[in-house]
């Protein structure tokens, strides 16, 4: 079971024992040429005892979050450290999903299948969840979708109007601060990741549906999509500017992508065959994702991979 929100089209992959993918290299267009290829070192991460497993987000101790499905077909919400290591988080609401995590181990997460209601669900290691309302202004019931959160407890993602339009969002949990993010002539806002810098990750659709990814710094929006696809989601971004993306092509496959010193580089998992979402990234530069089989199987497995 998946908890599938506006405009992120997550989907689940695990991975092999290990195996390297060295073929990833800079996309044409991005940058001048000549940059070096990257190897990309892929390992399955399944939580203990889970029948599947999604990642999307990790941080510099190698806590990922996400959720599994046990072998009673439930699902939980999910802390696992060093992809061994499991922590349960589940939410009182019902299905939980974290999708982001800070350096102090602090994560946020959607709760129950509708989203939450004018504000989010923190989870604080040696607390528990902690709910957090500040509503956008004059709609205290807006549903939100919580998608990540930075070191100094600034959190991002989705909010749905009175008439069902999907918007961004920025909220300081500190300063108690709500702020809306709309790309200009988008139908639709999402924003995913934020690092310290609040340099914040923003996925928007064009009037033909299509969706294009942003950088959005300082009140303005800068197009990030990867070069020659033909739709970009923006996920994860790290402390060091480096973001990862799920991209899709014109045959409708799916294969991941890095923003990393100015240059895009592709990659696919090698168990994966036209269906592969990247999701988190840390500063180390050890992303997370999904992959499955095919585009269309219902199957989905989750990967670390490791960027040198």
């Amino acid at each position: 079971m998946k908890i599938v929100v506006t405009l992120t089209l997550l989907i689940v992959v695990a991975l092999p024992a290990s195996s390297t993918m060295p073929q990833a290299t800079p996309q044409e267009g991005a940058t001048p040429a000549a940059a070096p290829p990257l190897k990309f070192t892929f390992k399955d991460i399944n939580a203990p005892g889970a029948i599947e497993t999604d990642t999307y987000g990790i941080n510099d101790k190698n806590m990922m979050v996400g959720n599994y499905i046990d072998k009673s077909d439930i699902p939980h919400g999910m802390i696992l450290i060093g992809g061994k290591k499991l922590f349960t988080v589940d939410c009182a609401a019902g299905p939980t999903t974290l999708y982001g995590i800070n350096s102090s181990g602090r994560a946020v997460a959607q709760c129950g299948l509708g989203g939450d209601d004018g504000g989010v669900w923190v989870w604080i290691p040696g607390v528990g969840w902690v709910w957090i309302p500040i509503p956008p202004p004059g709609c205290p019931d807006c549903p939100y979708s919580v998608f990540g959160i930075n070191d100094i407890e600034q959190v991002v993602g989705q909010w749905i109007d009175p008439n069902n339009l999907v918007h961004g969002f920025l909220v300081d949990t500190i300063k108690k601060t709500f702020t809306s993010l709309d790309v200009p002539g988008s139908t639709a806002t999402t924003a995913w990741g934020i690092n310290k810098s609040g340099q914040i990750t923003v996925q928007a659709a064009d009037a033909a549906g299509l969706v294009h990814s942003y950088l959005y710094h300082a009140k303005t929006y800068k197009n990030i999509d990867v070069p020659g696809a033909q739709q970009t989601f923006a996920h994860g971004i790290n402390n060091k500017g480096d973001i990862v993306f799920t991209t899709f092509d014109s045959a409708g496959n799916s294969h991941g992508a890095l923003l990393h010193a100015g240059r895009y580089y592709t990659f696919d998992d090698p168990k994966s065959n036209g269906a592969t979402r990247a999701d988190g990234i840390n500063d180390s530069l050890t992303i997370v994702g999904r992959y499955s089989p095919n585009p269309t199987s219902q199957q989905n497995y989750s990967f670390e991979a490791t960027v040198k």
